[in-house]
């Protein structure tokens, strides 16, 4: 991609918040130039499997040169936001929760 790509991910479903996916995550954000994984507030519900490790995908991604952090709060993504993304950047959000309440803050609503 011509633009750098700056993402917020956050493990809502019981799916994606289970250990299944780590390498594939891992594989998937391989190329971004910022990762911001939301903190897992709930343990998954997916029979037989456990809950994902944020820090096994952070420590995946710190070995392939990928800045990458886990993000508690709304005030630490938007701050982030500010901090890394700018005109030759993409802000790419994947979520089917609220985003620790991203996509109700007046900080969206700002971005028109």
């Amino acid at each position: 991609p011509e633009k750098k790509q700056v993402v917020i991910y956050e493990p809502h479903s019981a799916t994606a918040r289970s250990g299944i996916f780590t390498k594939d995550y891992i594989h998937a954000f391989r190329r971004v130039e910022k990762l911001f994984l939301t903190k897992i507030h709930r343990k998954t519900t997916a029979i037989g499997k456990k809950t994902l490790v944020l820090d096994s995908i952070i420590q995946g991604l710190d070995k392939r040169g990928v800045d990458s952090q886990i993000v508690t709060s709304l005030d630490e993504i938007i701050a982030g936001i500010e901090e890394k993304a700018d005109e030759d950047s993409i802000l790419i959000v994947m979520s089917n929760g609220t985003c620790l309440g991203l996509w109700e803050s007046d900080f969206v609503k700002s971005l028109g």
